[in-house]
């Protein structure tokens, strides 16, 4: 068969960019291009002296348009903001994680390889009989990767990673003015070197990097189905008579619906659901106690399963806030407090057209006690939503010379306004949030502290991250990689790359 045989068969950009397809409507449609632009400056009050570096959130935007396309199918595209405080000023930039696929689908100049919403009834079997044929065809070469690296994005060890969750992680560099390039696919992370994660987490002491699959079934009490993507935080504690336990927070989704067909109605058009089915897409905070063996039980030599495991579900507690017919996700924390008991739990909260109206602070102290967890809320002005807020802590101690509390900083995010038809860098002050919950107030401009209007639109993603200036100063040579290996090297520490690599 000829190559433009199996390109008739795949069927690739048969969806148009309009109405037909709701993840290529309104916000959620892709952007052209890379851009750069520099020097934009403080369009609405004052950048606070903590906020100088970069902002940067990963997410899906399509090169090109395959005839399933979904959302979580988009090559991977890094929005960043590089602020400075002393200038008041930021230079944004939008650019393309270079994973190998997307190469390859440029220089076809079409999409080539199946991405999840292409594979779905029977055509996915014809459609992966066609992948086949490329690869003995030669027209797609799975050597060095076939996914997008569109979720997520990590800062470990002076480097920057675009990640995925099916896949190894991709090296960026992120120059001085915060431009940002990919230096290739790394080989060597994550299960037998073939695939990573898109959620490890950092001890914020040790600086250790954990990356972890998880299947939540204990001794005898298994864990109801349900899913969970994401999460808060997660710590061991001492049990009397010698036991351990550790306390798991994450966002639990009862029932989750994966959105092929557009059944989400539109932004702007109005959605009446039943309470069964607001229930069926919201996700809640959950709190897990898993208890652990003492230290002087002998290791099980069998594998966890269902039958024979390591620990003991003690009790499982829905955090009385989040019970909300609106989608709580996206849990942050204050990094310094990762894998320690943490006070404080920061979430997006989502619509029912899947935009983030706003986003809350919980005190989970509160929801540990008989009262529940009280909570503060921002909630964004007519038309505009946003993405995961990220937290950054206050520098400093208190003018009294006692320690800043958890929660006393600032929180980032991108907005975009459909009214204004703009998108905004924004930073917000997280001890400024007003009380929320039934009969409280919902925070919004007064907890605003500076805003940068960008040159483009920002299209709603996944997971954002935050570099200081002092990390990004110190960022490790930038390499290039090719198939792993280093073929390029820019200094001493790229020359330990190299090895490490």
């Amino acid at each position: 068969m000829t190559e433009s045989g199996v390109f008739w068969l795949q069927g690739s950009e048969t969806i148009p960019r309009g109405e037909s397809n709701r993840f290529l409507w309104g916000n959620y449609a892709p952007v052209d291009g890379d851009l750069f632009v520099a020097n934009i400056p403080v369009s609405e009050g004052k950048l606070p002296p903590e906020i100088t570096g970069l902002f940067a959130r990963n997410g899906p935007n399509p090169a090109f348009i395959s005839a399933g396309y979904h959302w979580f199918d988009g090559s991977g595209y890094i929005h960043a903001v590089h602020v400075d405080a002393g200038t008041q000023t930021a230079n944004y930039s939008g650019q393309f994680v270079q994973t190998p696929i997307l190469q390859q689908e440029r220089a076809a100049g079409r999409a080539l390889a199946n991405k999840f919403g292409d594979l779905r009834g029977l055509g996915a079997l014809v459609l992966t009989a066609v992948e086949g044929m490329r690869k003995l065809l030669g027209i797609i070469d799975a050597s060095d990767g076939m996914y997008t690296a569109n979720t997520a994005l990590l800062w470990h060890d002076g480097r920057l990673f675009a990640l995925h969750e099916g896949d190894q992680p991709h090296l960026l560099h992120a120059e001085e003015n915060g431009r940002i390039g990919t230096q290739g696919r790394v080989h060597k992370a994550g299960k037998e070197g073939k695939w990573f994660t898109a959620h490890p987490k950092i001890d914020p002491d040790t600086k250790k990097l954990y990356a972890f699959g998880y299947d939540l079934m204990c001794d005898g009490s298994p864990i109801p189905a349900s899913f969970v993507f994401h999460f808060g935080n997660a710590w061991e504690e001492e049990e009397e008579g010698g036991g351990r336990r550790i306390v798991l927070e994450a966002q639990r989704f009862e029932h989750f619906e994966l959105d092929f067909d557009g059944t989400f109605d539109r932004p702007g058009k109005e959605v009446k659901w039943t309470q069964e089915e607001m229930d069926a897409r919201a996700a809640h905070l959950y709190e897990y106690t898993l208890l652990l063996p003492p230290p002087s039980s002998p290791p099980s030599s069998s594998p966890p399963s269902s039958s024979s495991s390591s620990c003991l579900l003690a009790h499982s507690r829905l955090i009385p806030a989040s019970h909300d017919p609106r989608l709580w996700e996206f849990p942050q924390i204050n990094q310094k407090k990762a894998g320690r008991k943490s006070r404080f739990m920061f979430a997006t909260v989502f619509n029912q057209h899947g935009e983030g109206e706003g986003f809350v602070k919980v005190d989970l102290e509160g929801g540990r006690g008989e009262g529940g967890a009280p909570y503060a809320e921002v909630k964004y002005e007519e038309g505009t939503f946003g993405g995961e807020v990220i937290f950054v802590p206050r520098e400093g101690g208190r003018e009294d010379g006692g320690e800043r509390e958890e929660d006393d900083g600032y929180l980032l995010t991108f907005t975009h306004s459909y009214p204004r038809n703009m998108s905004e860098f924004r930073v917000y002050d997280a001890r400024r949030m007003e009380g929320g919950g039934e009969g409280g107030k919902e925070g919004g401009r007064e907890a605003l502290v500076a805003s940068v209007a960008l040159p483009r639109r920002v299209p709603w993603g996944f997971h954002a991250l935050w570099v200081e200036q002092n990390e990004l100063e110190n960022q490790r040579d930038k390499v290039v990689l090719e198939k792993g290996k280093v073929v390029e090297e820019g200094g001493g520490a790229a020359r330990k790359a190299k090895e490490e690599l």
